[in-house]
């Protein structure tokens, strides 16, 4: 089956010389897929999502990043389009569905969300289990989902032993009308390596040890008004050594 290359995702658009450098300089990169590895990725895929690809328009791409090939795959018919991003190690990456006519939203949302927040945060969590049957439970529902457009915003950040890692989530976008998942992205990179928490200092002992070698220091904290040409609200606080970003008052207990 030849490969018709296309960019599916607006996402993983990168430099285009960085690019052809990185993925010439690692082997394994490949144009195209034998007609054995597709089946198997479709029909994986199949098993997972509701892929409409009934008279649709299939094209695909392949790509090497975080050390694995990655599959770009497209369903394109005349009322939706569905992109897929799909590793070697059978996780779903990413996703859209992009519906190309939305009779129910023109200008403002006129009809109110038909699931709630906790509703739309469950199929986000289902759907990030299809996308990542093994490592789902490392991620963990963040709270800030947040609703615009009739469409809920969810994240979950990744975590190893209850410890979240910096840098590392899964976003969910559910349409709060019809409860599709609409897209999802993870910056997840299985090639990164985490250290056991075994044997990890406590919470107090991490505080000891702040107090000490990075210690407080008195400050002032004032705001200037600028209508009155004064300054209003001077208060002596404690704050981090390094830091004064977060502060407390260092007159109450």
């Amino acid at each position: 089956m030849a490969c018709m290359l296309v960019n599916p995702l607006g996402a993983y658009a990168q430099d285009a010389k960085e690019t052809a450098a990185q993925e010439s300089a690692m082997p394994g990169n490949q144009s195209e897929i034998s007609s054995e590895k597709l089946t198997q990725i479709l029909t994986d895929l199949k098993k997972r999502l509701v892929i409409n690809d009934q008279g649709a328009d299939f094209k695909y791409s392949v790509g090497l990043d975080y050390g694995q090939n990655y599959y770009n795959l497209t369903w394109t018919l005349d009322s939706q389009v569905q992109e897929v991003r799909y590793g070697d190690d059978k996780n779903i990456y990413a996703y859209s569905y992009n519906p190309k006519a939305q009779p129910y939203r023109e200008g403002e949302l006129k009809k109110l969300p038909q699931y709630s927040k906790s509703e739309a945060e469950t199929i986000a969590k289902d759907f990030t289990m299809k996308a990542f049957p093994v490592e789902y439970k490392n991620f963990i529902l963040a709270d800030e989902t947040s609703i615009s457009g009739g469409y809920y915003y969810i994240t979950f950040n990744y975590a190893r032993d209850n410890i979240k890692a910096e840098g590392i989530n899964a976003r969910v976008t559910v349409d709060g009308v019809t409860g599709q998942v609409t897209s999802f992205y993870t910056d997840y990179n299985p090639k990164a390596v985490f250290e056991s928490a075994k044997g990890i200092i406590s919470q107090q002992e991490a505080q000891n040890i702040y107090k000490s070698q990075i210690g407080l220091k008195k400050i002032y904290t004032y705001e200037y008004n600028s209508k009155t040409g004064k300054t209003e609200n001077v208060q002596l606080v404690c704050v981090p050594g390094l830091d004064s970003s977060y502060a407390i008052n260092a007159k109450t207990k």
